[in-house]
């Protein structure tokens, strides 16, 4: 009895140090932990979250985090980015909400990253291990470094944001927080969207700017398999004299084409021959190992989309769809003397000589019954 005693005595002292800590911690980013708290029961009201702890981050400060609120009502997925044996930055799972798989996947996910200090070989990793598509920044300490928001590991997020202090840009008001984001294509770069303030920044929208409104003019270059008709194909035309029209026919084309004249930019096209794209060796090859050793931007061809594909491109969505078939030989007619039987199967085959044999089997008994009755009844008279 005393030995659980004791057992229950170390169990309270364990919680009241953790709560103790977390409202030390909360005392300490209070106004971080209600912005976090804004952020997610507002503009990211009903999205599962997956949070990303930086490993030097104090324990008691995780424990403040999870002690949010609007963080317990969400579905979340906790994990810890640290360093493991080797030296290597790798992603740890630490604890986990009830978070379906198919949720981690999904475009309604927002990953949250947690840190003090901005290092870009945790955005690196991360974009590694999981590929977000909506990424929040929370700087926790008094280090923006807004530079981590050019880091090419971050040119694939489709929605991006970065909060943090604004001390250095607002003169009298060194406890403000500033909402960031990165336009790839812009010759701003990284812009400030405001100082944060629930209003300013209540919906969705609102926090995540389009990143990609505009190329400004960009140049993509484009690696197609030239003869896959209707999609693409060159003109049955000679190139010497219509050279500005080798590559320039079919479906995908005209698409590219319109969408280049509505976002603002150009492309150049080069053939591919070869393969469409497969891993061998550990390396993509074909068509789409030019896009995985960024040689190309990407490709308008029509691909088989599969698992492989999927773990390393983003495709669009589906435009068009192909099926196949299988061609067999036709059945040769039968000959005309099994007409008499084909016409039901054996079992009603059978079933009928059955019937028959059981017919025959009772006619040939009630004969056999009724002359005994005549006989008898003739030796009477």
């Amino acid at each position: 009895m005393g030995i659980t005693s004791s057992i229950y005595i170390f169990y309270i002292q364990f919680i009241l140090a953790s709560d103790s800590a977390a409202i030390s911690a909360g005392r300490s980013y209070g106004k971080q932990l209600v912005m976090l708290s804004e952020v997610v029961s507002g503009p990211a009201l009903g999205r599962p979250l997956a949070l990303h702890f930086d490993a030097i981050l104090p324990a008691d400060l995780k424990w403040a985090v999870l002690s949010v609120k609007s963080v317990q009502q969400t579905p979340h997925l906790t994990l810890t980015l640290g360093l493991n044996q080797s030296r290597e930055w790798q992603p740890q799972q630490e604890a986990a909400e009830e978070v379906h798989s198919h949720v981690l996947s999904s475009s309604s996910l927002l990953h949250v990253v947690l840190w003090l200090t901005p290092r870009a070989e945790i955005l690196r990793e991360l974009w590694a291990h999981w590929k977000p598509r909506n990424l929040l920044l929370f700087s926790l300490g008094s280090s923006l470094a807004t530079d981590v928001l050019r880091d090419e590991a971050l040119s694939g997020v489709n929605k991006l944001a970065l909060i943090g202090h604004l001390s250095a840009e607002v003169k009298g008001d060194p406890d403000a927080f500033g909402v960031y984001t990165m336009l790839p294509f812009s010759s701003t770069g990284v812009q400030l969207l405001g100082p944060w303030s629930r209003d300013s920044f209540s919906s969705w929208e609102a926090l995540f700017r389009d990143r990609f409104s505009s190329f400004e003019g960009y140049i993509f270059q484009i690696a197609p398999y030239v003869d896959y008709p209707p999609f693409i194909y060159r003109p049955f035309v000679e190139e010497s004299k219509f050279p500005s029209k080798k590559y320039g026919r079919g479906v995908a084309v005209q698409v590219f084409e319109a969408i280049s004249k509505k976002l603002n930019y150009s492309y150049t096209i080069t053939e591919m021959v070869g393969k469409w794209g497969a891993i061998e060796n550990g390396s993509w090859v074909g068509i789409l190992g030019t896009m995985a050793r960024k040689e190309k931007n990407f490709t308008i061809s029509g691909f088989y989309i599969n698992e492989e594909r999927l773990s390393g491109f983003d495709p669009s969505v589906t435009v068009g769809r192909e099926s196949s078939s299988v061609f067999v030989p036709s059945p040769k007619p039968l000959p005309e003397w099994l007409s008499i039987v084909r016409p039901f199967s054996p079992t009603a085959w059978a079933s009928f000589m059955v019937v028959v044999v059981i017919s025959v089997f009772s006619m040939a008994t009630m004969v056999s019954d009724t002359d005994g009755i005549i006989l008898v009844k003739s030796y009477r008279i």
